[in-house]
């Protein structure tokens, strides 16, 4: 696995990144995902090479794409991902993992796991999380948008429309 870090951190971007980790050790992680979930965890803590964080995205991404049931779960090894948020692969890896919550996941449980968010005030985070609520490829499910209503607004309501686009485009797919 550290050789894969290496690996990672000598990449040329997400996409390659994200191959490398899907190719590499998704047939891995698919059979041991619950005994590997202290491991997964331990990337997406892990502040020395922000590149490691990807593992967990990735295999969360993946798993939630295998069986709606893994939603909660691999959500759980976003959050500590988001120290790292500014670090373009990390906020790719993010955005990565919760469309697929979103197209493949559990909605309820992605809808859930944003109300519990709903304190947020890092805008790159903010922005992300309504960068996926606008996505149209994403059929949202009406009781999504019902539940993520509170917290969009309590992200969006006290910025600025014209200064963040991406504020004024969640709030008009919730309302």
């Amino acid at each position: 696995v550290s050789s894969l870090v290496t690996m990672l951190d000598s990449s040329v971007g997400w996409l390659d990144a994200k191959n490398l980790i899907a190719y590499g050790m998704m047939s891995f992680y698919q059979r041991h995902f619950y005994d590997q979930y202290h491991r997964l965890l331990e990337f997406a803590t892990d502040n020395r090479k922000p590149p490691a964080k990807l593992i967990p995205l990735v295999v969360a991404a993946r798993m939630m794409a295998v069986d709606p049931s893994y939603t909660k779960t691999s959500l759980e090894l976003v959050t500590p991902t988001f120290d790292c948020i500014e670090t373009k692969i990390v906020y790719d890896g993010v955005s990565y993992a919760l469309k697929s919550a979103g197209m493949y996941g559990d909605q309820k449980m992605l809808s859930n796991y944003l109300l519990s968010q709903h304190s947020q005030e890092n805008l790159q985070i903010i922005e992300l999380f309504c960068n996926v609520i606008c996505m149209h490829r994403i059929h949202w499910s009406k009781d999504f948008i019902l539940n993520v209503t509170p917290a969009v607004h309590s992200w969006c309501d006290s910025l600025d429309p014209q200064e963040y686009p991406w504020a004024r485009q969640a709030l008009a797919v919730v309302e």
